[in-house]
């Protein structure tokens, strides 16, 4: 017979689960029966890779792809194969993953918890969701959101993965004009350099992001 410890960590891969396929009832239950909500998965199902997730990082990871052009895309794909099928409910995915992220909060998931390489706000900056990085900024997020890679240039010392930059650099790099300003006006450390050693100005010009390199301009004639 399983142990307890055994039981509760079967119970945190089955919550991982029941996240990334929008169940909330679930969510709730296998916490109200003991489940971490900084439980990590056993390893990234999105990309197969090693580097697991947190629970959180799961739901913000779900949350986003549901308002993603992939997500669009397989609902269309699945439209034209099935047109007598019902159709996907996105916003109700949309609306059940938001719901769990506030579970998952209020049961006392840590909005700072890394995993191996990501931030929760790091998470979110990247894929440039406004909602869900609102969310964690007032859930007590730190606005500097670090992320780590192991193609960074800096020395590795954290399991094989060195710094690569903050939620701003990732904003930045991906054009997410909106993130941006958002982050500026939390206090996002606009001076800050990532392994590269490039500010988010030097980024947005290098990307040709000019809306972003208008946003942080903006921003450093008012803080100077």
């Amino acid at each position: 017979m399983p142990s307890k410890k055994q039981q509760r960590r079967e119970s945190e891969i089955l919550m991982h689960l029941a996240i990334r396929n929008h169940r909330v009832d679930e969510v709730a239950q296998r916490l109200r029966d003991g489940a971490d909500p900084n439980a990590f998965d056993d390893r990234n199902i999105l990309t197969g890779t090693p580097y697991a997730l947190t629970a959180l990082c799961t739901a913000i990871s779900t949350a986003a792809h549901t308002i993603s052009p992939e997500r669009a895309a397989i609902a269309e794909v699945n439209r034209e194969l099935f047109p007598d099928s019902p159709p996907h409910d996105i916003r109700g995915e949309r609306a059940r993953s938001i719901e769990i992220i506030h579970l998952l909060l209020s049961a006392g998931a840590d909005p700072n918890l890394p995993t191996r390489t990501r931030t929760p706000l790091s998470l979110a900056a990247f894929t440039g969701d406004m909602e869900l990085v609102t969310l964690l900024l007032d859930s007590g997020a730190d606005v500097s959101g670090p992320c780590w890679s192991p193609l960074s240039s800096r020395r590795q010392t954290k399991g094989g993965v060195g710094f690569h930059g903050n939620a701003i650099h990732e904003a930045v790099e991906k054009g997410r004009a909106a993130v941006v300003s958002l982050l500026c006006s939390r206090g996002a450390d606009v001076s800050a350099r990532n392994d590269a050693g490039k500010t988010a100005l030097d980024l947005a010009v290098e990307r040709g992001h000019s809306e972003v390199v208008r946003i942080l301009q903006e921003h450093e004639s008012h803080v100077a």
